[in-house]
């Protein structure tokens, strides 16, 4: 029986592929951090933009003009955090779909880990019976010799 295991190679490659897809959750995850801090950022825009607005209507004169601008603005900010909304599901879903790749991967991985650790117990085992093997066959050779002069067999 070989010492080697003939599916190292194979167990290496799973290992660095699932590195590298975790590199990939990694940044995955941290452009899905990065849409949801800029969302984040647009929702406080538009509460200060409605705080302001809404200043300038409670005030004593109304500018027409600025309060229609302060709506106009608001509309803005609102298309952009729909669009940011979007921004953020995609980034999610990138981010999941990287995370199942990764669960796959380390399964892969485990399971030659697995077929290896056996590999390694059976190794162990096959030594152990030849050594026991080779101890044996030298008791039953110096027994033999200690008869054949006559001695008694001292076990």
């Amino acid at each position: 029986m070989e010492r080697r295991f003939r599916l190292q190679a194979v167990l290496r490659y799973r290992a660095n592929r699932e590195e590298l897809l975790q590199l990939d959750l990694a940044r995955a995850q941290a452009e899905e951090a990065q849409a949801r801090s800029l969302l984040d950022q647009f929702r406080q825009e538009r509460q200060r933009s409605l705080l302001d607005t809404a200043r300038l209507l409670t005030g004593g004169r109304v500018d027409v003009a600025a309060v229609q601008q302060g709506f106009a603005y608001l509309g803005a900010v609102q298309a952009a955090i729909g669009h940011q909304g979007s921004v953020v599901e995609k980034a999610a879903e990138r981010t999941e779909a990287r995370r199942q790749d990764v669960i796959q991967a380390m399964q892969e991985r485990k399971v030659l880990e697995k077929l290896k650790q056996r590999h390694d117990r059976a190794y162990d085992e096959w030594a152990t019976r030849a050594e026991q093997a080779l101890v044996d066959d030298m008791v039953t050779v110096r027994y033999n010799r200690r008869a054949a002069a006559g001695e008694e067999a001292i076990l």
